[in-house]
């Protein structure tokens, strides 16, 4: 918004958005000075249903009900780098009332093909839409933008096949003929950024499609237009809002419980195996050259030949945490085997907001970009739905929640991240995740085998 403004775009806007959980009256005061208009589409859907309505389904449901004959839809992660109120007014968009610009593939999978067929249509001889910025008429196109909607109120089976709602379009306006332009310069790739043009092959949107804003860290992105002033707007936004949105009774998220006294016990459990003793050794040095200092650190190694890779994973982590019951510790810090540290880890956690008042039965140090429900700058803590988290490189589990967790260990499948985290959910918690993150994963390859990810905030030298 800020930056459309500064670009000299006079458009009005509205921000769309679904119901108080992402929205609420202090955020709305930051759009006022913008003239920019905040619409709860969760109030819109009463008087105008919709089957599904969660978040890739929101845009054309957005464009549908708002009171704009023309639209130029723009994802909140998308950055233009001039007024693109322009776009109105050339002859592409004059002739066929839609414009529509590329993604990277052409989409010839066997599902992306089946829905097509499933239309009684032979897919286009050109790329996918990429939805990230949409200029239409309604008026014009309107029975298309109907069908459009449909297929998204259905997106339950329709996203099982295609990639969220971004070929719902093309599929709509090619069912029903209807004629629309296609930007025809393909995307200059950016690290996680698709940088796309006008007409003429310049360049006006920056949509972050992988490299998402936060409001904590952002890595530097090579060749990124207006970078210096995007970072500049997100520090005016750190020092306007804390990052939490008041619940709709006025209470804080996220819950705050008494500050214990005194100081805080962590105890830290590494789960591991001998074929792995190297890649242990290289993690145990990195820990020492931190102020992890002599805290206890307890390693439990699997039983080689006790099932699949997964399989002795899992239940060398019920082991150990079940271990952990013995050890005289407010936390646990469940750990794998091949980490690097942020060199205060200790001082950092023991001034965590959410551990030193107790208020996190579940924590983590290390994110491989979760989706967060909630932020906390003043605490540095991301809140996270447990149905969302998942990595356990490094887990803060209060004594009560190990105790729960081991309980109740087989009422959930799968690897130990994912019944932590399922556990902690039946508590109704959330999960609390620092912001950076004081864990990094490092090597190739998992140490069970698996995919590989890593912290994308990971910072070594961070103190609270």
């Amino acid at each position: 918004m800020n930056t459309l403004r500064r670009l000299g775009c006079a458009l009005p806007i509205q921000l769309w958005y679904l119901g108080e959980k992402e929205m609420d009256s202090r955020m709305k005061r930051l759009m006022e000075p913008l003239g920019v208009e905040c619409v709860d589409a969760t109030r819109v859907r009463k008087k105008f249903p919709a089957r599904i309505l969660k978040g890739w389904e929101l845009k054309s449901y957005a464009i549908l009900h708002s009171p704009y004959r023309e639209v130029l839809l723009l994802d909140a992660d998308n950055v233009p780098v001039v007024d693109p109120a322009f776009l109105f007014a050339t002859p592409q968009y004059r002739s066929t009332g839609a414009i529509f610009w590329p993604d990277y593939l052409r989409g010839k999978d066997k599902k992306t093909m089946a829905v097509w067929r499933s239309f009684g249509l032979r897919m286009p001889d050109e790329l996918e839409f990429e939805s990230g910025q949409i200029v239409i008429d309604k008026r014009r196109c309107w029975q298309a933008l109907c069908l459009t909607q449909w297929i998204n109120e259905n997106s339950d089976f329709f996203y099982r096949h295609i990639h969220g709602d971004k070929e719902t379009f093309h599929l709509g306006f090619c069912k029903l003929k209807t004629a629309y332009s296609l930007i025809q310069t393909p995307i200059h790739a950016l690290e996680g950024v698709m940088c796309q043009h006008d007409f003429k092959g310049r360049r006006i949107f920056q949509h972050r499609n992988v490299e998402k804003w936060d409001l904590f860290f952002n890595r530097r992105i090579k060749g990124f237009r207006l970078e210096k002033e995007c970072l500049g707007l997100i520090r005016d936004l750190r020092r306007a809002w804390d990052g939490r949105i008041l619940s709709p009774a006025g209470g804080k998220a996220p819950a705050q419980s008494r500050r214990i006294r005194r100081a805080i016990k962590i105890e830290a459990i590494m789960i591991s195996c001998r074929q792995r003793d190297r890649v242990r050794r290289r993690t145990l040095k990195n820990l020492a050259m931190t102020d992890w200092a002599d805290l206890p650190l307890h390693i439990h190694f699997d039983t080689p030949g006790d099932g699949t890779l997964h399989q002795r994973q899992t239940r060398s982590s019920f082991l150990a945490l079940k271990k952990s019951l013995d050890y005289r510790a407010d936390y646990i810090l469940f750990l794998e085997d091949d980490l690097d540290f942020n060199q205060h880890i200790r001082h950092n956690l023991c001034n965590w907001d959410p551990i030193s008042r107790a208020a996190a039965p579940l924590a983590s140090l290390y994110n491989p970009r979760v989706r967060a429900r909630a932020l906390d700058a003043r605490s540095n803590t991301r809140i996270v739905d447990p149905y969302m988290a998942f990595g356990s490189q490094a887990l803060l589990l209060s004594k009560d929640a190990v105790e729960y967790v081991v309980r109740r260990w087989d009422a959930v499948p799968g690897l130990q991240d994912i019944r932590i985290f399922r556990l902690v959910a039946r508590l109704g918690n959330t999960v609390f995740y620092h912001a950076p993150s004081l864990v990094q994963h490092i090597g190739a390859n998992s140490t069970w085998g698996g995919g590989f990810h890593q912290a994308f905030d990971f910072d070594p030298a961070w103190k609270a």
